[in-house]
């Protein structure tokens, strides 16, 4: 019994790696421990690994097909997403040539008739205006022809006798009305108004047919004669068009879509002016003009030799001005800033005289003579002629704070101009003699050019001179002081904010805008001319740099500001002013009673 119950010691080996075999491979599976089966269940069990190993070969190729299956899906989208972008790119280019067919064909409708057909290229996709176009962009804009082949190379002919077109007189006076109702319109010559007028023609459009179509290009300004029209933007009524009213004038001005579509509701007749027609109405009337300007102002003794650059600048400022039998073109005693041609009729000239009680006759005036012609002085120097101005006063000034006299009271009325063309400081009322280091609290000069610290009465030296000298160079360049406001209270405020806070015009370029800054600083401590080297720092300026201060101590430097002369006597440069009347009163002060 007991050695039945034992297993025999070559059996127990085996077992241990049949069951190890189960535990690594399959161990699900139950082996028997019959010795006579051993074989067989270690057969079965390597091909049961033999079989696990290519399932998971199968399913390790089965993974990478899966990743080149993702591969080849994102190179896909990939692919998409560029032919979209192409396709996008072609739609865009479609609908530029679009345009451009519509324009071609907007020439065929111009040139073959006057009325506007339905396009066979149209194809611009409903309710869509420039979808291309980037949101808030800027484009530019251009008036090049586009209904007529021009030669870049020579001027375009144009006749206004080919381009009339006949209608009667209350024609032309309802359609007259209409344009000089329109905003912009109204701003040009009546020359050019009429000439629109003459040159517009008729044309008529079928009850249901555009006038205007949205998004198409434009080419014509049209008027209303009769009928009815209605405006729509995105099929959406905006409103309706009043019989003579012009409308769709930013075609005549520039190639443009149009931004709204104006409809026919009933049969609709039009008066219609084209681009091209317009533009050579305002070049050719323009042209006659300055021609006529320029032959006009040839005729004029004082302008005659005039070079041809300032004659045409004289030309763009000249303005045709009416007056009637009786009018005053100008009043004795008014300050003048206007420089006068007669281009027709008859100007007496009158002046008052100590003799008579009313103004006496001197001449009459007929066509091509002028009046006014000092007002032409009335403007600014340019840097040389503003240079030797700042050299004259910044001597003067050297000379005054040499023997301690502070002048405060620099302005262009105080110079005046010997017979060189040197000028000399005059009006010495608010001169004061002052010790050095010493200051003085007198508030006193000319509000445009009174420095900071007279205003705040803090007490003041020579170093208000340097500012004024300053406000000098401003409005010798620009025509205007710095500081100006509508009440002397309003000037003081804005000297006060200081020359820092102010932006130079473009007449001042950069070093006499810096030499300007360096004499106005707010600390009268920091102003040039107020440092150590005294006004030594003004005269070494860049801006200065170069300037012949020897040559202008010596009188031997040439003046840009020298007058012709007749004589020592020779008062026709100054202004006229009427004889005061009456005696002053006696002088009582005692003020001389040292002398």
């Amino acid at each position: 019994m007991g050695n039945a119950s034992m297993k025999p010691k070559h059996l127990r080996q085996p077992d241990r790696h049949i069951a190890n075999l189960a535990l690594g491979c399959a161990s699900n599976y139950k082996f028997l421990t019959d010795p006579g089966l051993g074989i067989h269940v270690t057969g079965q069990v390597d091909v049961l690994c033999s079989r696990v190993l290519e399932l998971e070969k199968e399913l390790r190729r089965k993974d990478e097909e899966l990743q080149e299956g993702q591969s080849l899906v994102a190179e896909l989208q990939e692919q998409l997403s560029v032919q979209t972008k192409v396709i996008a790119e072609l739609t865009k280019e479609l609908q530029n040539k679009c345009i451009q067919l519509n324009k071609l064909q907007d020439v065929i409708n111009t040139q073959g008739e006057h009325s506007l057909q339905p396009s066979p290229f149209r194809v611009t996709p409903k309710n869509q205006i420039s979808a291309d176009r980037r949101k808030g962009a800027k484009e530019g804009v251009s008036a090049e022809p586009t209904t007529q082949l021009y030669d870049s190379g020579k001027q375009a002919r144009f006749s206004f006798e080919k381009s009339r077109v006949r209608k009667d007189s209350s024609e032309k006076k309802l359609i007259t009305d209409a344009l000089n109702k329109n905003q912009f319109l109204k701003r040009l010559e009546p020359q050019q108004i009429r000439e629109m007028v003459e040159c517009m023609y008729e044309r008529t459009f079928q009850q249901g047919s555009y006038v205007i179509r949205q998004g198409e290009p434009g080419n014509h300004i049209f008027v209303l004669k009769e009928g009815r029209l209605e405006v729509f933007q995105q099929n959406k009524l905006l409103s309706s068009i009043p019989v003579w009213t012009a409308f769709g004038e930013l075609a005549i001005l520039y190639n443009c879509t149009r931004t709204a579509s104006v409809k026919a509701i009933t049969n609709v007749k039009t008066w219609a002016l084209d681009r091209e027609v317009f533009q050579n109405i305002m070049r050719v009337t323009a042209q006659t003009r300055q021609e006529q300007y320029r032959n006009f102002l040839r005729s004029v003794s004082l302008l005659k030799n005039l070079p041809e650059d300032k004659l045409t600048k004289i030309m763009d400022c000249l303005e045709v001005e009416y007056y009637d039998k009786g009018d005053y073109v100008i009043r004795e005693g008014e300050e003048g800033n206007t420089f006068f041609i007669i281009a027709k009729g008859k100007v007496k000239v009158t002046q008052s005289t100590a003799d008579h009680s009313q103004p006496q006759l001197i001449k009459n005036l007929h066509k091509g003579d002028y009046f006014g012609e000092k007002a032409l002085i009335r403007g600014s120097f340019d840097e040389p002629t503003t240079k030797f101005c700042v050299g004259c006063v910044t001597e003067a000034l050297d000379y005054l704070h040499h023997i301690e006299i502070v002048y405060r009271d620099l302005k262009p009325e105080n110079l005046i101009l010997d017979a060189e063309g040197y000028i000399k400081l005059v009006d010495f009322g608010f001169a004061k003699k002052i010790g050095s280091g010493q200051k003085t609290w007198t508030f006193c000069g000319t509000p445009e050019y009174v420095a900071p610290e007279v205003i705040l009465s803090k007490g003041h030296d020579f170093s208000v001179d340097f500012w004024s000298l300053g406000i000098l160079v401003y409005e010798l360049l620009t025509g205007s002081p710095p500081f100006s406001g509508a009440d002397q209270m309003t000037t003081y405020n804005l000297i006060l904010k200081g020359i820092e806070k102010l932006d130079f015009p473009r007449t001042i370029t950069r070093r006499p805008e810096d030499l300007i800054r360096r004499l106005c600083r707010q600390n009268p401590t920091e102003r040039l001319g107020n440092l150590r080297n005294g006004i030594n720092d003004i005269k070494k300026h860049r801006w200065l740099n170069g300037f012949n201060w020897d040559g202008l101590k010596l009188r031997k430097l040439a003046s840009p500001l020298k007058r012709e002369l007749s004589g020592p006597t020779d008062y026709s440069y100054f202004d006229s002013y009427p004889p005061e009347e009456g005696m002053p009163p006696d002088e009582l002060s005692g003020w001389d009673k040292d002398f």
